[in-house]
């Protein structure tokens, strides 16, 4: 993802997290979430795609329109809590429900998408929803029991997702529905923005199933076939549940422009591009549920955990690396009405290089046999097919001019800069005698070593161990040092140096921050 296509994507999570949570700090930590896990989320999607059938169950995202699910998925911790709380407003829920049937059929078909839409955001009958369907694809009909099948399973999914919000009745013949709003016409302006914000993102290139997604889940175009199908108007087909228990609050007044600030870019950038980088050194497993972690797991080989999860539980989530460097693994959707594991159903998950996972659902879904398998050969089989991919369909032209300019290449490395280019992280060492100047020829090398030296700092200032915290100080005052104008790494200085217990370093960097402020 190119620098200036992420500001963008950045921009567009942030607006649809602060319209979901009204918060700018809960907004900005839901699309921080949503980066870290968007490359494993990713690379997933990716293994899938290899077992596409010829009417794929799933449907193939871009990067930028999983950015937006993850968005949505990454909410939902932070919109319980908020009920849990008793601060829902019948506003918030409204939202809520409108996100969660868009959320849970998009990563289906078009098929979910209208019996999502026709069933229980509009109050259109099972052939009329056929209708709709087949008007979009007329290669697949499907028989009214595949559409009742759908609409229970997603009727369970709503039930749970929002039990007490909530109520359920049973008709005459024994079919379920949820108690609807007298007045569901209050809510269409409402609806049209959630539609416009909860709809994947155009992009470049999009598969058919996508496309017809699109179509159902904009208001104009989903309008204009009800009426040529001879339907009745959306407008007045509107029907959605009466939502109980809520807060008694004022509607919301929503921003639709909240901007990040440049910083907040640069930390959003930063995590992304460590995430992709992926792990390096897998010592520690660590298993979360809801947000909550539950299982801390140190690998040694093949070793199955058995974990007990709650019915109303959404997202697993596995994080791995060594001690305070974890980085995320993967992110699963645990099960819903779509999606419920049946009794000993199975998941192979693969993390790439020999390493994978095996999730295991046991008594409908409240037990999950996790499995962790390391096979060292096949990382190293992994790793030389990757790079013979690469090499084979790399074009010949740029093989035989990288022959040519081999020997320019050996002839530059024994007679430049290169070797310290080579290595980022060089040990510096400067007397303090000796005045320090920038020639301008070195101007720019010295910001790359001392970017460098920051980010390894960085990372020896997150351990426990005192004597990387004083290594940490050491890198923050070379960087200082080479590039004056690094105000983030004196800010690192004032921290390390209270850390390793030099109160009068941290009082001298500090006065030389406050005098960097005053300065015009």
């Amino acid at each position: 993802m190119r620098r200036s296509r992420f500001d963008e994507y950045a921009q567009r999570a942030y607006v649809i997290a602060f319209f979901l949570h009204g918060n700018r700090q809960v907004a900005f930590s839901v699309v921080a979430d949503a980066f870290a896990f968007l490359p494993v989320t990713m690379f997933r999607q990716q293994k899938r795609a290899y077992y596409r059938a010829a009417q794929p169950s799933k449907t193939q995202f871009t990067e930028a329109q999983l950015l937006q699910q993850l968005v949505m998925e990454r909410s939902l911790l932070f919109e319980r809590k908020n009920e849990r709380q008793g601060l829902a407003t019948e506003w918030d829920l409204f939202v809520r429900y409108v996100k969660f049937i868009v959320q849970r059929t998009t990563p289906h078909t078009a098929f979910h998408v209208t019996v999502g839409l026709t069933r229980f955001i509009y109050d259109y009958t099972s052939a009329d929803c056929a209708a709709l369907f087949e008007s979009l694809d007329q290669n697949r009909i499907l028989d009214m029991a595949a559409y009742r099948r759908a609409k229970a399973r997603l009727h369970a999914d709503v039930k749970s997702r929002f039990d007490g919000f909530i109520v359920e009745k049973i008709g005459f013949r024994g079919e379920k529905f949820f108690e609807i709003d007298q007045r569901p016409h209050r809510w269409i302006p409402l609806l049209h923005r959630c539609m416009a914000l909860f709809s994947p993102w155009p992009a470049d290139r999009a598969d058919e199933n996508m496309e017809r997604i699109q179509v159902m889940l904009e208001p104009q175009t989903l309008s204009d076939r009800v009426r040529d199908l001879d339907l009745t108007p959306l407008d007045e087909a509107l029907r959605i549940p009466r939502f109980v228990n809520v807060k008694d609050k004022e509607t919301p007044e929503q921003n639709d422009h909240p901007e990040l600030e440049p910083e907040q870019r640069e930390e959003l950038y930063e995590r992304f591009v460590l995430s992709k980088r992926g792990v390096t050194e897998l010592r520690l497993l660590v298993v979360k549920v809801g947000g909550q972690e539950i299982k801390r797991w140190t690998l040694g080989g093949t070793e199955p955990v058995m974990l007990e999860l709650d019915a109303h539980d959404d997202n697993l989530e596995v994080w791995g690396g060594s001690d305070g460097d974890l980085q995320p693994l993967c992110f699963h959707p645990l099960w819903g009405g779509l999606s419920s594991p049946e009794e000993g159903t199975s998941e192979h998950m693969s993390l790439g290089q020999g390493r994978s996972l095996r999730f295991r659902w046991f008594d409908h879904g409240t037990l999950l046999h996790l499995s962790y398998f390391d096979n060292r050969f096949q990382r190293l089989v992994s790793t030389l097919a990757q790079w013979w991919s690469g090499l084979a369909t790399t074009p010949r032209w740029v093989l035989v001019c990288g022959l040519i300019l081999l020997p320019l290449l050996g002839w530059f490395l024994g007679t430049s800069r290169a070797p310290q280019l080579i290595d980022p992280i060089p040990d510096i060492v400067r007397s303090d005698e000796v005045p320090f100047a920038f020639p301008p020829e070195t101007r720019t090398y010295d910001r790359e070593i001392a970017k460098a030296l920051f980010e390894r700092g960085v990372h020896l200032l997150g351990r426990d161990s005192a004597e990387d915290h004083r290594a940490a100080l050491r890198d923050f005052e070379l960087a200082y040092r080479l590039d004056p104008e690094f105000v983030r790494a004196l800010e690192h200085m004032i921290l390390a140096a209270e850390l390793v217990g030099d109160e009068e370093k941290a009082a001298k960097y500090m006065e030389m921050l406050k005098r960097r402020d005053q300065e015009p």
